[in-house]
């Protein structure tokens, strides 16, 4: 709150392309991640204070908690790398990242046009800039139960 008094408006602009939007400052320690917030973002401790935004806009394309995102392409496998975002931080009006954990690509399904993809055990977290990454709209997860699992398709809305 004293922080959104002292800006002076509703949204940080951190460049003229990037509008971070409403949120709370929180510690990495408040946080029940936050050891692995740290060392994602290079060891910085737990004690580093992070702006939690609610939503961030880039270049127009709106990412919120929640959404998944293509963060990187796998050379090795030839597989995209997804990101479901739990997490988005600003500082000092200047960066940005989007934090959470790392889909497991499976691989491509003819049927359903899209990648199959499952949630990585153990759970793997990554970081990234929203623009570091690969594709810049967020993509869209579909869950569907056959037979007795439930999967996770991303379907190709837009040419990647």
């Amino acid at each position: 709150m004293s922080y959104r008094l002292l800006e002076g408006s509703y949204c940080i602009t951190c460049t003229d392309d990037v509008v971070v939007g409403t949120g709370s400052v929180v510690t990495l320690a408040e946080l029940e991640n936050g050891s692995d917030i740290s060392s994602c973002l290079g060891g910085i401790g737990t004690s580093f204070e992070f702006y939690d935004a609610n939503w961030v806009t880039v270049k127009g394309t709106k990412y919120m908690p929640g959404c998944t995102v293509l963060a990187k392409l796998d050379e090795g496998k030839n597989m995209p790398v997804f990101l479901e975002v739990k997490h988005i931080f600003a500082r000092d009006q200047l960066y940005v990242w989007l934090f959470g954990c790392l889909l497991e690509t499976l691989c491509f399904s003819t049927h359903y046009h899209g990648w199959l993809v499952s949630d990585s055990l153990p759970q793997q977290t990554m970081s990234i800039s929203p623009l570091q990454l690969s594709y810049f709209h967020p993509v869209t997860v579909h869950m569907f139960s056959a037979s007795s699992d439930e999967r996770k398709v991303i379907g190709l809305r837009y040419r990647i």
